[in-house]
């Protein structure tokens, strides 16, 4: 069986700005500069289709990050933090087996000094 993938790359960063994600994601795309204020999440909808493995990666630069995959009632489906702390990629891939809408959170771990003197920095 051939897998069909499609990716979404961001690239999250802690700001103190006021500016938001794209009002629309596209699959095999990524998206530089996406930020989020200290005390808030992002959450972005995504249209998944029957049969295809979806891979999100989001890229940390300097903001510790969990990922939170949840269906249309907000009922969590999954969630993924990998142990790299405020750099590197959070990944994990999906293969829908229906065709809906999802949300996806990404959202700051609460901890102390995440976030804190980190910068921006781009790989």
């Amino acid at each position: 069986m051939n897998k069909i993938f499609a990716t979404i790359l961001l690239f999250i960063a802690l700001t103190n700005a006021n500016e938001q994600a794209p009002d629309k994601v596209a699959f095999n795309k990524g998206y530089d500069s996406i930020q989020i204020r200290k005390g808030d999440s992002l959450m972005l909808q995504l249209s998944f289709q029957k049969g295809i493995t979806y891979q999100i990666l989001v890229q940390q630069l300097g903001i510790d990050v969990i990922l939170i995959l949840t269906d249309n009632k907000g009922n969590k489906i999954l969630d993924k933090d990998s142990p790299n702390g405020s750099h590197g990629l959070e990944v994990f891939e999906y293969p829908a087996t229906e065709t809906r809408t999802y949300n996806l959170i990404i959202k700051k771990l609460e901890q102390e000094g995440n976030g804190v003197g980190g910068g921006t920095h781009k790989y």
